[in-house]
């Protein structure tokens, strides 16, 4: 009978060990892409060049600037996250990937990465505000 509860204990101890272990990573990785914007301190106004493909907005910046080794040096201390991206560059353009089927070629966009957040801007009115979080792209290994 002493053998059965002994067993049982070691059983679940290390079941929750496993439970623990798994939470802590999950919670780490949705920290981590938090701290990863954070860390890019983004902080700029660009107007949208063209829209193409599903999700994905090619622009440039007007107004403030951003220095385009930062999400590489920022990503080499990622921890849970083996790559993760926000921007891709195509010379003076840059690519961003997030629902750009309700955008157009000239509208305008505010991004600032410390805050978490994006603005899309026509005529002078918001029509869209996102958090940058779900435009990132990236494996979590």
């Amino acid at each position: 009978m002493k053998k059965w509860i002994f067993g049982f204990a070691i059983v679940a101890i290390i079941s929750i060990l496993i439970y623990r272990a798994f939470t802590e990573h999950v919670n780490g990785v949705e920290t981590e892409r938090t701290w990863f914007l954070q860390e890019l301190n983004y902080d700029f106004s660009a107007v949208v060049d063209t829209v193409h493909r599903p999700n994905h907005l090619l622009f440039h910046v007007t107004h403030g600037s951003l220095d385009r080794t930062a999400e590489e040096e920022v990503g080499k201390r990622l921890k849970y996250w083996g790559q993760l991206t926000l921007l891709t560059y195509y010379g003076d353009q840059f690519e961003l990937m997030n629902g750009s089927a309700k955008y157009k070629k000239g509208d305008s966009l505010y991004l600032n990465s410390r805050e978490n957040i994006t603005r899309i801007y026509r005529n002078g009115k918001l029509i869209k505000e996102f958090e940058l979080t779900r435009a990132l792209r990236g494996r979590p290994f």
